[in-house]
Order: structure tokens, then C-alpha cells, then sequence
């Protein structure tokens, strides 16, 4: 199973509602591809849903060969699921060898930082019954993600 994930700040919410807006039927890609931004910082301001959703619609249309029931997405747009995926995420760190070698002030600031997050999006691809279909599974999941933020 592969996870990815991909934090969303709502300062970019006005610009992705300019390009879904003036998009309707054909996204530019060159545009898109221009104009992406690196978000470094987030603000706690909250992230609506009902954009994060048409986004991810959108990535999916620009995926010429992405199967159904390849991958799901979980989104945490709360405190309280935000909470727990950051608990979650932490327990599985510090249960692993790298994570045994991070000083426990640095998780501290790791858990922070992504508390901080007003909204996360998970992809977790499914795992295939031989390596062509995990390979396939995982190539969708990349693409979706890669298409996600571009619109982002």
C-alpha cells in the first residue's frame, strides 16, 4: 500500500477557484504547469470541502487511464480527524527503526507542524495481486496526486 500526502492552504483556495471556474471543459496544463506554487507555511485558515472535492474531480479527468477502485482518498478538513491522523501518524514513526533515531523534541515539532495543517489529503493505493497491478494501482494514485497539485 502506498500513502501520499498532500497538505492544502486555503490562500490558495481563490486561485484554484479562478482556474476551475475559467476551466469548465478543458484545463490548460501549460498554465496550470506555470503558475503551481510550493506552500512552505499554512495558514489555519479552514479548507472547504466542496473545492477540495471538485480539485480532486478534476485531477481524475486529467488521468487518461485511471481505474475505479485503484485507490481512495481520506480527507481531513477537521480538528478532531486531523487530530487523529496526526496521532496515527506519529504512533507509526516512532514505532519504526528511523523513527527511533529522531530526537523526541524534533517529533514534537513534526507533530506541530502537521497539527498546524487546516486540511490534509491522503491517497493510499491498493495493493494488486501481482506487481503489474501494484504498479498500475500506484502509477494512478501518482498521477492523480501529481494532477491534484498542479491545480492546487
Amino acid at each position: 500500500m502506498g500513502v501520499w500526502l498532500v497538505s492544502y492552504d486555503a490562500d490558495l483556495e481563490k486561485h484554484a477557484k479562478g482556474i476551475l471556474s475559467s476551466a469548465d471543459n478543458v484545463i490548460n496544463l501549460a498554465q496550470l504547469i506555470r503558475e503551481r506554487r510550493s506552500i512552505r507555511k499554512c495558514n489555519s485558515t479552514p479548507v472547504d470541502r466542496e473545492l477540495v472535492v471538485e480539485l480532486l474531480r478534476k485531477a481524475i479527468q486529467l488521468q487518461p487511464f485511471v481505474e475505479a477502485g485503484s485507490w481512495r482518498v481520506v480527507y481531513t478538513g477537521t480538528p478532531e480527524s486531523s487530530k487523529r491522523l496526526v496521532d496515527f501518524m506519529m504512533q507509526q514513526i516512532s514505532q519504526s527503526k528511523l523513527g527511533n533515531l529522531i530526537p523526541g523534541k524534533l517529533m514534537e515539532v513534526f507533530k506541530k507542524r502537521f497539527t498546524d495543517i487546516p486540511a490534509h489529503v491522503i491517497v493510499i493505493s491498493n495493493v494488486g495481486t501481482d506487481r503489474l497491478t501494484n504498479d498500475r494501482n500506484y502509477a494512478a494514485a501518482c498521477g492523480v496526486m501529481q494532477s491534484f497539485q498542479l491545480l492546487v
